[in-house]
């Protein structure tokens, strides 16, 4: 069994001696339940995966773990600043205004509240004056989570 260990040992890649330390295991079913006890640490540091957020959009079970008690499994992704009361712009979209520092599509916010365009954000918008009056009216009943999705918002544009 150590044989078979060591073989399949130098066909897997070299940090997973480090995790699974094989020289702990004399035979081949201890080293199985082993790899399968840290298969979640074996996947998450392949090096030839992506390290950006490539998972953001996909659907629920696509690049997420077969485990069923991996807690990250049913994660929930939202833009930041989005809430569940965030309703459908009342302007048409105008893409021909481009925030200068960055837009929302390129730090992963949500688009302008104003006219749903991606390109600039809320306070670059040219409806932004002729809907302030009645963003300040409807701040007496926002939610703790309303409250929080602006901060976010906010935190990404300054």
């Amino acid at each position: 069994d150590t044989e078979i260990i060591n073989e399949l040992m130098n066909g897997a890649p070299s940090y997973w001696s480090s995790i699974l330390t094989p020289h702990l295991y004399n035979n081949l079913e201890d080293f199985q339940l082993a790899v399968k006890f840290h298969e979640e640490n074996l996947y998450r540091l392949d090096p030839s995966r992506s390290r950006g957020f490539t998972n953001y959009g996909s659907k629920p079970g696509e690049g997420a773990s077969k485990n069923p008690f991996n807690q990250y499994r049913n994660a929930r992704v939202n833009l930041v600043g989005w809430s569940k009361s965030t309703a459908n712009p009342p302007f048409p979209k105008d893409d021909s205004t481009i925030s200068p520092r960055g837009t929302p599509e390129e730090k992963g916010a949500r688009p302008c509240r104003h006219c749903g365009s991606g390109k600039h954000w809320d306070p670059d918008c040219k409806y932004a004056r002729k809907g302030e009056k009645r963003a300040r009216v409807n701040t007496v009943s926002v939610t703790n989570e309303d409250r929080a999705a602006q901060e976010e918002y906010d935190h990404a544009y300054f």
